[in-house]
């Protein structure tokens, strides 16, 4: 192969989308384009074509900005009401980001993030402690109405805190 080929990036990737299976879209390799005008993968030197052949799945294209977003976008999840126990536990683990009382909805940010800006949140309401993962950089009004919409509707449906 010449190593003196110019390169340009595309600023795209391919990616296998999520499925029943698997929740998460995947990457498999950012794009560039050879002097030639060829597409291929940057690490990989396939074109999607060829990728998707030897992969035997399809590959999708999208912009990198996107493909982030979608990945950030699929390991977002529902509150979930979890032990006094747990969220003490997590609290006392790494020291809390962002820990803060907004309408009433005392919450921290995990420090670590899952993926992406993704990481899990814990917030507490009277004797109801929740958890779920979600942007880091979600607003407090944002994350408090989210914690009690989900408050709301368990007791809507009788669940005990």
């Amino acid at each position: 192969m010449d190593t003196n080929i110019t390169l340009q990036t595309t600023h795209q990737v391919l990616y296998v989308p999520a499925s029943a299976s698997e929740r998460h879209p995947r990457l498999v390799d950012d794009l560039i384009t050879l002097e030639d005008g060829r597409v291929i993968g940057r690490y990989t030197r396939m074109t999607k074509g060829e990728l998707s052949s030897r992969m035997k799945t399809e590959l999708l294209v999208t912009e990198r900005d996107t493909f982030s977003r979608m990945q950030d976008d699929s390991y977002v999840t529902d509150p979930r009401l979890i032990t006094e126990e747990r969220f003490y536990e997590a609290f006392e683990c790494l020291p809390p980001l962002r820990w803060e009382t907004h309408l009433g909805v005392e919450s921290f940010r995990f420090m670590e993030h899952s993926c992406g800006d993704i990481t899990t949140i814990f917030a507490r309401i009277g004797d109801q402690y929740w958890e779920f993962e979600d942007r880091f950089n979600m607003s407090r009004d944002a994350l408090a109405q989210k914690v009690l919409a989900a408050a709301n509707a368990a007791s809507a449906q009788h669940i005990p805190g």
